[in-house]
């Protein structure tokens, strides 16, 4: 009945260390003692197998002896105190020791148990949660323990490194390390070191943490702020084994995250554009970091003020690996995307091209491995060799297509890169031999026509992007002509390698990149030069202990923000963007102008005539600012608290801000329509505005924004520009009838509204000028109308004693009657053209700026 028992512990401890059955280790434990005793003793509940270094031979023994330095251990262990038979053989569990029982249990509890206890529905429901706590708390302790676990001194040291960074798997765990090494009984200094790596840890740790939640498409911006932080951990001088250690467990996270994104993606039957979209991303994802690895520890980190990389630049293969994987499979899905668009249906029917990836069915593509490499390569051999009467029928077909494109060399390129993964297949490169050699020789000459241009460009100057530094717009426009280039060559490495002349085009490609790279980091460390002379004589600073706001001269609230900050900030932005790697004080005066740009931006949003209302507020947060030179990182309560009263402070300053500028935009709006109204005919809309205006005022100043005299007196210049725009407009009409003007401010001490006169006294020699024309026009008017005012020159009573001595003579009377009568109707008639005249030039001359009138029908006196 032990026969069973036998076999079962004679494979799993073969296989287990890596021997076969037929071994002489595994025969001798047939007689074992320590087996018969576990299996036959209900009191041994524990069988342990180990196989020490430098030492022949399997042992078996019933307990686990800790002084033993084993690589590894295998274990049998019963759940009940039983003596073995064929009916309980599933009562025994098998578990292995690896390096340490810390370890083995950590992981064991961390990667099983854990997950299923607190994370699964059925298990975590009915576990208590006191119990779940306790699960947590052991996981979180066996894990601080093991990374603070010393190395032998008298071991191998590379070896004791690689065993200690062992249980480092994931950015968290790094984090955690120096965590627990921050609060460890050590010396000041080391707590220091060890907690400036934590607070730079600890904001890239939480973003992988919450990674897999992150589109591919949004995880470059992750990669960017995880190279920044590598940077500043260096410059904190991060001991290089664990920094080459962080880089691989940052690749792995990267890798696992880019797998788990593409298995829900059917690779193979989906459709071609989200494909090809997905597999992009990933492999964007992937080489990002490959790069970024290799500058830092070939470039970066090999020159400069900061600590040297030793040894050869760190490549992290298994992303390297994964990325050559999914640059596969879209070469392939590309390559049957690029044949099928070239055949008819009928034809995809005969060649059954639908089937073309059977070959992979049952593989999981992007799970790179290097043992399951053999399996994919014949996959790939497979589904190459299907396609192969395809390729016979379509070669004439692209032949054609590409003979008759009449474009530029560039757009020629583009068509052969539509069809690049098609025309690497040597039978397809064959058939294609013409036109091929011709696309080099059109890509060698436009490479000397951009080559020439660029050299005439870049003397008189590339044209200026608006809004953008001269620098930063010379740099953008060499980088598509650079990438443009760069796109050449990689395409004649992938399609003429074998023509005559290629080696022609390599080298002239290679020279004009070599011109391009070399006025690329000539405008770069131009504008780094004078970055830094700017900064380092203090011509472009930010002192954050000094006042936020101060008076100027003339008692005026400024702000000490400097403006060619804020160009700073986004010129540091858009090189980043570029790829180039920024001197550290640039980027540390950058991140501090970033820092306050906001608020500097809301203070000087403030109108310059409104600052003195607001100068409680504006003070308040001066104040605050201020005082956080005595506000610690370390104080972590008594930051929360001065954060909370920099939020309240800067709220009130915002709010009252855009209080204030909607009533300036309201006096605004009212002195524009005042700009527009007539002030002789309108004078009640004058005054109806302008006790609007007052009314703003009144109750701002209610509201405790007191100091207005310098907003008032802004409004009452732009009141003297719209009250002259309308004196100018009817300056004859307008001076009688000017009333006393008062401005904004009841209680005006120095008044500026009289002065308009005295402004515009040289209009006044015009207006006597058309005085004069006008009596002249009147002088010819009483002319006219001279014989109708004859009745009204002589004596009534006279002409009677003269003319009427007969009794004919007082017959006649009636009809001299009807003449005066007449003569009355034409002096209806004069008034009525008395009336007509008087908007034009009766109404000038009442002005009576030329002293006596002549009145219209005679007589003398003044009107």
């Amino acid at each position: 009945m032990h026969f069973s028992f036998h076999i079962c512990v004679y494979v799993c401890t073969a296989n287990y260390f890596g021997v076969t059955l037929d071994n002489a280790n595994i025969q001798t434990l047939h007689s074992d003692q320590s087996l018969n005793t576990f299996l036959d003793s209900g009191n041994c509940q524990l069988l342990g197998a180990h196989m020490v270094s430098g030492e022949a031979g399997i042992t078996l023994s019933t307990k686990v002896d800790s002084s033993l330095k084993k690589d590894k251990l295998l274990v049998f262990f019963k759940i009940k105190p039983d003596v073995i038979t064929g009916d309980n053989l599933a009562d025994i569990f098998v578990s292995s020791m690896l390096d340490s029982p810390i370890s083995s249990l950590y992981h064991s509890l961390q990667k099983l148990y854990a997950p299923i206890l607190l994370k699964d529905s059925e298990w975590s429901g009915s576990l208590d949660p006191k119990l779940q706590a306790l699960v947590t708390e052991l996981s979180d302790g066996l894990g601080s323990l093991l990374r603070k676990q010393e190395p032998d001194q008298a071991g191998d040291s590379s070896s004791h490194v690689s065993k200690r960074l062992a249980g480092v798997l994931t950015v968290k765990d790094e984090t955690e390390y120096w965590a627990d090494t921050a609060n460890n009984p050590m010396s000041q200094e080391e707590k220091e070191v060890a907690r400036g790596f934590y607070n730079v840890l600890e904001p890239m740790s939480k973003e992988f943490s919450g990674l897999d939640a992150v589109p591919m498409v949004d995880a470059e911006e992750v990669l960017e702020n995880t190279q920044n932080s590598l940077e500043e951990l260096w410059r904190l001088d991060y001991p290089q084994a664990r920094m080459s250690h962080l880089l691989d467990v940052i690749a792995n996270q990267l890798s696992r995250y880019v797998q788990g994104k593409l298995s829900s993606e059917d690779l193979w039957g989906g459709q071609y554009n989200q494909v090809e979209k997905s597999l992009s991303e990933g492999i964007s994802v992937c080489d990002h970091w490959v790069e970024t690895c290799h500058n830092l520890t070939s470039m970066y980190w090999k020159s400069g003020a900061d600590q040297m990389w030793e040894g050869k630049p760190l490549v992290p293969d298994y992303c390297k690996n994964v990325s050559q994987r999914l640059s596969e499979i879209l070469s392939l899905r590309t390559l049957h995307k690029q044949l099928t668009r070239l055949l008819s249906l009928s034809e995809q029917e005969d060649l059954k091209t639908s089937d073309a990836f059977k070959p992979f069915a049952g593989l999981k593509p992007v799970q790179y491995n290097p043992y399951t490499e053999p399996l994919w390569q014949a996959a790939v051999r497979q589904f190459e060799n299907f396609l192969k009467p395809a390729e016979q029928r379509i070669a004439g077909k692209l032949r054609a297509q590409l003979r008759n494109m009449n474009s530029s060399a560039y757009q020629l390129m583009q068509e052969f890169k539509r069809y690049k993964e098609l025309i690497k297949r040597d039978s397809i490169q064959t058939e294609l031999v013409a036109e091929r050699e011709m696309l080099l020789s059109e890509l060698n000459s436009y490479i000397r026509t951009l080559r020439s241009d660029f050299s005439t460009t870049s003397v008189n100057g590339p044209r200026r992007l608006p809004n953008v530094p001269e620098v930063v717009s010379n740099i953008y426009w060499v980088k598509p002509i650079h990438a443009k280039v760069q796109d050449i060559g990689k395409t004649a490495d992938a399609l003429l390698t074998d023509l005559n002349g290629y080696d022609e085009l390599k080298r002239n490609i290679k020279e004009f990149c070599e011109e391009l790279e070399e006025y690329h980091t000539d405008q770069f460390d131009s504008w780094s030069r004078e970055m830094l002379h700017m900064i380092d004589t203090e011509e472009l600073s930010l002192a954050t202990d000094s006042p936020v706001l101060s008076f100027s001269h003339g008692r005026l609230l400024r702000v000490n923000y400097n403006p060619r900050l804020v160009g700073l900030a986004r010129e540091v932005t858009q090189l980043s963007i570029l790829g180039h790697n920024i001197h550290p004080s640039i980027v540390k005066m950058a991140q501090l102008a970033h820092k306050f740009m906001k608020q500097a931006k809301a203070l000087e949003e403030m109108i310059p005539s409104q600052r003195p209302m607001m100068l409680e507020a504006a003070l308040a947060l001066s104040g605050l600012v201020q005082e956080q030179t005595t506000i610690t990182w370390s104080n972590t309560q008594q930051l929360d608290a001065y954060i909370a009263k920099l939020k309240a402070a800067t709220q009130r300053l915002a709010r009252e801000n855009k209080q204030l500028a909607q009533c300036h935009l309201m006096i605004k709006e009212r002195v524009l329509t005042l700009m527009n109204t007539d002030l002789l005919k309108h004078q009640s809309r004058w005054k109806e505005l302008l006790k609007e205006m007052r009314s703003i005022m009144h109750q701002l100043e209610e509201k405790g924004f007191v100091d207005q005299k310098s907003w008032c007196s802004h409004w009452d210049r732009q009141l003297y520009k719209a009250l002259e725009h309308q004196y100018q407009l009817g300056i004859e009409a307008l001076n009688q009838n000017l009333p006393e003007f008062k401005g904004v401010n009841e209680v005006n001490e120095h008044p500026v509204f009289p002065a308009i006169v005295d402004r515009n006294a040289h209009r006044f020699g015009q207006l006597f000028q058309r005085a004069e024309e006008l009596f002249e026009r009147l002088e010819n008017v009483k002319d006219r109308f001279l014989d109708l005012c004859a009745i009204g020159s002589g004596d009534m009573e006279q002409l009677v004693e003269q003319h009427c001595k007969t009794a004919e003579d007082w017959d006649s009377a009636p009809k001299k009657t009807r003449k005066v009568l007449s003569l009355q109707e034409k002096a209806a008639i004069i008034k009525r053209l008395e009336e007509g005249a008087k908007p034009s030039m009766l109404a000038d001359m009442k002005l009576n700026f030329h002293g006596r009138l002549c009145p219209p029908f005679g007589g003398s006196g003044t009107r």
